[in-house]
């Protein structure tokens, strides 16, 4: 047996899926780098292998696809990795394939979208999407009013609106702090909630 075979050997692939349409910077932002820091930090041989994203018929994005390799045994690393995705307030219904086992479901967050219509054109480029000056001024504004109860972990803006996806383990104490903010900013007028994972 070769140097690589042996070197495949020690490892196990996980696939984690996280249940929530993130884009791809904010999957790096929330979930890759977070592993990597961690892998790092561990030094036991664990790896990032790849990510990528789920898309619906419409090709729209309906859930982030994070790869990993575990050193074996496997047993005594995942629950450390899902320790780490819940962390970083990975959704309801997000789970971990291997081959040859049964899928693990894990989860503590549900997410709210809030949808808000679009008033005008796009009129920026805000981390590389098209958005309005007065979307980017509602969501610069969340951060400081979470108040460790929420994230927001992703967004989405094109030319019918901006649909912020807010991340909580309680959604009405969630809506009960965002409701107020966007019923006072000029975004909001034709807003709606929708609840994406209870």
């Amino acid at each position: 047996m070769g140097l690589l075979d042996r070197w495949r050997r020690r490892r196990t692939e996980v696939s984690v899926r996280l249940n929530l349409p993130l884009q791809p910077m904010h999957r790096g932002d929330w979930y890759e780098d977070a592993l990597i820091r961690r892998f790092k930090e561990q030094r036991r041989g664990n790896r990032m292998t790849g990510g990528g994203t789920e898309l619906d018929a419409d090709r729209r994005i309906v859930a982030a696809v994070v790869d990993v390799a575990l050193a074996d045994p496997v047993d005594d690393e995942l629950d450390d990795l899902i320790d780490l995705l819940v962390e970083q307030c990975a959704p309801r219904g997000s789970s971990l394939s291997m081959l040859g086992r049964a899928k693990v479901e894990f989860g503590e967050c549900g997410v709210l979208a809030l949808h808000l219509p679009a008033a005008a054109p796009p009129d920026v480029r805000y981390e590389h999407v098209p958005c309005t000056y007065a979307a980017m001024d509602f969501m610069e504004q969340l951060p400081d009013a979470a108040d460790g109860v929420f994230v927001v972990q992703t967004w989405w803006s094109d030319a019918d609106g901006t649909t912020v996806y807010i991340s909580a383990p309680d959604l009405e104490r969630a809506r009960a702090i965002v409701e107020p903010l966007i019923a006072a900013h000029p975004v909001g007028a034709g807003h709606a909630f929708e609840v994406l994972v209870p």
